[in-house]
């Protein structure tokens, strides 16, 4: 897609919304046990104080621990990550009003609310509370690769499941319309 300055939210929105229309039609993987039950605070967040953002693989011992775990376990990590994303996805914390006619990177954007996650649940209860501007020069890419990480490694299989949420940037679109 090329973004130019025509390009605005709003395109975006719509074409995110058509996207999310072809994938969630699609059938997600099916467990025999309920797949999206998302993980329980405590666990979720015990889980994500292992990754160490100073280390040159930082969530690679968040992965190896994941990947000894359930694979129920490892697909709520995913819906709970999903769900968690999805919550940062709004204009405020991109620092723009829905309206917005600024360019907005939707990857720096995730990207962004990825590092919010791995500073821990206080920071991120944080900023969900005050509604605060997500710093887009931070970066925690490899928060996004995890949980597929974690199922390769456990089943040697690619990890092809569908959380209930779509974390992209504007696939909020009740915070993104207002």
């Amino acid at each position: 897609m090329e973004y130019g300055s025509s390009f605005f939210p709003s395109d975006l929105m719509r074409d995110k919304q058509k996207e999310s229309e072809i994938v969630y039609k699609q059938e997600p993987t099916v467990l025999e046990d309920d797949y999206s039950e998302e993980l329980d605070e405590m666990t979720f967040w015990s889980l994500i104080d292992l990754i160490d953002m100073n280390q040159e693989d930082p969530v690679e011992v968040l992965i190896c621990h994941l990947e000894k775990m359930s694979l129920q376990t490892i697909y709520a990590f995913e819906e709970t990550l999903s769900h968690k994303l999805f919550l940062l996805d709004r204009p405020e914390h991109a620092g723009v009003d829905s309206e917005s006619e600024e360019y907005l990177s939707p990857d720096a954007f995730l990207y962004a609310r990825c590092a919010v996650i791995t500073e821990g649940q206080h920071y991120f209860d944080q900023v969900v509370k005050a509604a605060a501007e997500i710093d887009l020069e931070w970066d925690a890419e490899e928060l996004l690769e995890v949980a597929s990480e974690a199922y390769n490694r456990k089943t040697e299989e690619t990890f092809e499941y569908v959380s209930r949420f779509d974390y992209e940037t504007y696939s909020n679109t009740s915070a993104w319309e207002k």
